[in-house]
């Protein structure tokens, strides 16, 4: 969906100011979406250790963070190779169509939890 959405924005959104904004929210519920999917998928008997230690859910939350930051940072490397891409598939002449297909696998996909 992510590409589906950077295809679109640089076909559609002519304006800097509003193409950067425009990649700025998507960066940022991509990034969101990422941190928020690696710390659920930590065990839950690891969660449940954590916290029978007596550390509170913050605690818990920053250690997560940590401990994921790696995939975090390569995730936020994920997001520019999209980004780079998607205004490479811009230029061309079928974008919109190439958008659009981006965008409706990405809701089957999100449908099917296969992402």
């Amino acid at each position: 969906m992510v590409l589906g959405f950077g295809i679109l924005g640089w076909y559609f959104i002519p304006s800097g100011i509003l193409c950067f904004l425009f990649f700025l929210l998507i960066s940022t519920l991509y990034q969101i979406y990422r941190i928020i999917r690696e710390i659920y998928s930590i065990d839950v008997r690891f969660r449940i250790l954590v916290l029978a230690l007596g550390k509170d859910r913050f605690e818990y939350s920053l250690f997560s963070i940590k401990r994921v930051r790696k995939r975090i940072i390569g995730s936020f490397f994920k997001l520019l190779v999209i980004l780079i891409a998607s205004y490479a598939i811009s230029q061309s002449l079928h974008a919109m169509l190439v958008g659009v297909i981006s965008l409706l696998v990405g809701v089957i996909l999100i449908f099917l939890k296969l992402d």
